[in-house]
């Protein structure tokens, strides 16, 4: 992947004066492209403005981001997205932390058994779509028994709703920090 820095002197949303990085990924054809805006509005802002100039015939464009409502943009009629969370960050929430430990363990081993199905991938040299079905059966089910007992913490009353650990919760369940 090669990375360039960039200085934005017009473009999307007058990002005028403004940097970020934009990063060519050469992995077959078409080229694909991450983009990256830096300034004062949120991810999601910048992005609406470039989902409105993308040509309607294009299969939906993938927006990975950690999982805080802010980064999710406004779509118009028309307009798909495929939302990819970032497990690392949501993995995150809970390595930092030490005040509720069981918890965490839990997250965390279950986050730990997609890590190792990816490292399977990997070492099978599966290709992409190989390995998008080769998680769709291994790792969804993890992932989908992760979100009802994170959500079974709230509807339970295990968690306070305003604490540290309902945030993080939120958090890496993809609901925001509020």
């Amino acid at each position: 992947m090669a990375h360039r820095r960039v200085h934005f002197r017009g473009g999307v949303g007058g990002a005028r004066g403004r940097s970020g990085r934009v990063a060519g990924l050469s992995e077959g054809a078409p080229r694909r492209m991450a983009l990256y805006f830096s300034g004062r509005e949120r991810a999601g802002e910048n992005l609406a403005k470039v989902l409105k100039q993308r040509a309607a015939e294009m299969s939906p464009a993938i927006q990975m981001s950690d999982a805080l409502s802010r980064n999710v943009p406004k779509l118009g009629a028309g307009v798909e997205l495929l939302l990819a969370n970032c497990m690392a960050h949501g993995r995150r929430q809970f390595v930092e932390v030490g005040s509720f430990p069981a918890e965490c363990r839990y997250v965390l081993e279950t986050l730990g058994g997609v890590y190792a199905n990816d490292a399977v991938t990997k070492e099978q040299g599966m290709t992409p779509s190989e390995r998008l079905e080769f998680h769709r059966q291994s790792s969804q089910p993890l992932m989908e028994t992760l979100e009802r007992w994170m959500q079974a913490q709230f509807s339970e009353r295990k968690v306070e709703p305003n604490s540290e650990r309902a945030t993080r919760l939120r958090t890496c369940n993809g609901t925001g920090s509020r």
